[in-house]
């Protein structure tokens, strides 16, 4: 299965066993041992973990140091509680996933990379706490030089669930739309060469057709900016609430908008 592999990133790429695609199934180091792994293919479900320890041959490539500091919230059992806020799913509904609990006034965000692996937290305190603290506090822990963007991939593996990579701006809507489509929270208004040169590179890795830019109601100049820097994306111009805070029949509205960009 791990025979005559190509090494990319890092991670590793052969021919997946089930749908026979060449370089689609990659290999990562699970983070409680042994290895995951995924194929890319869109239509094959093959994906899991494996027991083993020994990697089948070492990889050369050496992360760069970028000296952040590691912070795993889930190790202060003093203070993190894995609930997530009532006020949280009160308001966002399936946004609340984005949520894996609260430490003090701060909801706890995991940021997770285009391959589902942690890569870092997002603090954000929650609206009864506002003017106690800063809006939202960054915690990378991962100590390499990756863009602080969080992606949220759907479990179905058909091409109605992948024919469009939608962009926002926060977690809890990427969250939200990341049950529908592929969706990366650019935890903000900016992004940074390395965060779209990690967008077009995932479009084309996964074989996702389209890019929609959705940003929030106040940021579409913003979308027509960041659009113009990858190719073939679309800004989407929002005029009233951001999509977290939509209905969910308005959500799902959105969602066959942007199922149709290609006429699908």
């Amino acid at each position: 299965m791990f025979v005559e592999q190509e090494t990319r990133e890092g991670l590793r790429y052969t021919d997946c066993p089930e749908c026979g695609k060449q370089d689609k199934l990659m290999v990562g180091p699970a983070d409680e041992g042994g290895y995951w792994y995924k194929c890319l293919s869109v239509g094959c479900a093959t994906f899991g973990t494996t027991e083993s320890t020994v990697h089948p041959g070492k990889s050369k490539e050496v992360p760069k140091k970028t000296g952040r500091t590691i912070w795993p919230p889930y190790q202060d059992g003093s203070r993190f509680k894995p609930e997530v806020p009532q006020e949280y799913v009160n308001r966002y509904g399936p946004g609340a996933d984005a949520c894996a609990g609260s430490m003090g006034d701060y909801g706890v965000l995991p940021i997770y990379d285009w391959h589902r692996q942690k890569r870092g937290y997002m603090l954000r305190v929650t609206k009864k706490n506002e003017g106690r603290g800063p809006k939202s506090l960054m915690r990378p822990y991962y100590d390499m030089p990756v863009p602080m963007q969080s992606w949220y991939l759907p479990e179905e593996h058909t091409a109605k669930y992948w024919n469009t990579l939608v962009v926002v701006e926060d977690q809890f809507s990427a969250a939200a739309m990341g049950t529908y489509l592929p969706a990366v929270a650019l935890l903000g208004t900016s992004v940074s060469t390395e965060g779209i040169e990690e967008i077009i590179k995932a479009k084309a890795v996964y074989e996702i057709p389209n890019v929609a830019i959705l940003l929030d109601a106040d940021a579409n100049a913003t979308s027509l900016k960041i659009a113009r820097n990858i190719p073939g994306a679309v800004p989407i111009p929002m005029f009233e609430e951001d999509y977290k805070d939509m209905s969910p029949t308005k959500q799902r509205r959105m969602v066959e908008l942007l199922r149709g960009l290609d006429g699908g």
